[in-house]
């Protein structure tokens, strides 16, 4: 992964490598969550990070409660939509990457 900026490509490259992290740290964070730990939502950075991946994920996720409807492990539903949301990034990036 190169931080240079030779083309405006590789600003939304940046973009989608910041987008990817923010979608990992919020996965985490609702696994810290689930567990019972203790999250402090309240911070300004952490709200700022739930922000950004929710606005990508909450659309995936309404496409995919739609389609797996009923479909659940445990008594507990299975988010899919971070994994989609990477995979999608990830051939964004791929595509992105190919015409830079």
């Amino acid at each position: 992964m190169s931080w240079r900026l030779e083309t405006p490509v590789d600003i939304f490259i940046i973009l989608l490598n910041l987008l990817t992290i923010c979608i990992l740290v919020e996965v985490v964070l609702s696994w810290i969550s689930l567990a019972g730990g203790r999250v402090p939502w309240y911070n300004p950075v952490i709200q700022a990070i739930r922000k950004i991946a929710d606005g990508v994920l909450s659309p995936i996720r309404n496409v995919l409660n739609r389609a797996m409807r009923g479909m659940s492990i445990g008594g507990m539903g299975l988010d899919l939509s971070p994994l989609v949301a990477l995979i999608l990034i990830h051939l964004l990036r791929g595509i992105l990457m190919s015409i830079r």
